[in-house]
């Protein structure tokens, strides 16, 4: 069974990882990463859930994360390596690269006891710390659509 959790930055800037709840206080409501005894206020622009999946190196997979597929050509496979997006869309976890204003690639993500693809996926960062990463794609639709993100968490 895949282990469900959250992560998302708090208002230090630093990474947190654990339960999220909605916590109710009078008229609003604050988004909060628990974990055992710990819990952190977090920026809710910045939250992502665990994939429940890891990558070629063993690292977590989170909704947000950059990541490099090396070329293959295992199934469908890529003719070359590929940087885009982990995003949850059409009801399941996968790799998301804009390829024009109106066009996008969407690969669903292999599952552990499924296809063999997580052998070439490699998270290299994420759209929060390291956005730039999609920019030397050549990806200037989602640059700004993350840049518009990154500051509004600012």
């Amino acid at each position: 069974m895949r282990e469900i959790k959250f992560r998302g930055k708090d208002y230090g800037n630093n990474w947190q990882y654990g339960d999220l709840v909605c916590e109710k206080w009078a008229k609003d409501s604050i988004l909060m990463i628990k974990k055992d005894k710990r819990e952190w206020s977090i920026v809710e622009d910045t939250v992502g859930q665990f994939t429940g999946l890891k990558d070629k190196n063993g690292v977590e997979i989170y909704e947000g994360d950059i990541v490099k597929i090396n070329a293959h050509s295992y199934d469908y496979g890529f003719s070359k390596d590929r940087i885009g997006e982990i995003r949850f869309l059409e009801g399941c976890f996968g790799f998301y690269k804009q390829l024009s204003e109106k066009e996008y690639l969407f690969n669903e993500l292999a599952t552990e006891s499924g296809y063999g693809e997580l052998e070439y996926y490699e998270v290299i960062g994420n759209i929060y710390d390291n956005p730039e990463l999609l920019e030397k794609e050549g990806n200037k639709w989602y640059k700004n659509a993350i840049n518009a993100i990154v500051q509004n968490y600012l």
